[in-house]
């Protein structure tokens, strides 16, 4: 039961974004509060942990655990796999930021927020773009579970493929 708690207090990332996709709600406020989240949990995770592993468990007629694992131990690894995702996110956006310009970074994720607000669920789109923007737009739909991407080459073969079954008869 230490471990399924160790791992609840830890907030996942993926589906926290996906919950606030669902509800459809700002992607820019979720990601925001995700960040805020990250600074939060890196600090009080291991505090956290120690109150709802050894404190609240006799509260609610559970033995609490003396766990062999320090909240020093916690607090070292809090700030790995939260720590460094989060520097990690700030590091690339700015590296992106003055490789390319903030204009193209801008230009995606309003391409990319356009093409979230103009279509429904089932809706098929033809969505047509420069090479220097496919790679971006092809993993933000990829990662978003209301899109099915389908490639045109992908789309291309079947239609071919169907069209050699078919045979004419005179």
């Amino acid at each position: 039961m230490v471990w399924l708690i160790l791992i609840g207090l830890a907030c996942c990332i993926a589906m926290a974004l996906a919950w606030n996709d669902l509800a459809e709600g700002s992607s820019e406020y979720g990601a925001d509060l995700l960040s805020l989240n990250n600074i939060f949990q890196v600090f009080t995770y291991s505090f956290y942990a120690w109150i709802f592993i050894t404190v609240l468990p006799p509260y609610f007629g559970f033995e609490g655990a003396i766990v062999d694992i320090s909240i020093g131990t916690i607090a070292e690894s809090a700030p790995i796999y939260l720590g460094i995702t989060f520097v990690m996110g700030i590091f690339s956006r700015l590296i992106l930021v003055k490789l390319i310009g903030m204009e193209w970074y801008k230009r995606n994720f309003f391409i990319y927020r356009n093409i979230l607000e103009k279509t429904n669920g089932g809706d098929k789109v033809l969505i047509i773009f420069g090479q220097g923007h496919i790679s971006i737009l092809k993993h933000l739909l990829e990662d978003n579970p209301k899109f099915e991407l389908v490639t045109p080459m992908d789309y291309l073969k079947d239609e071919i493929d169907n069209s050699k079954k078919k045979t004419i008869t005179m």
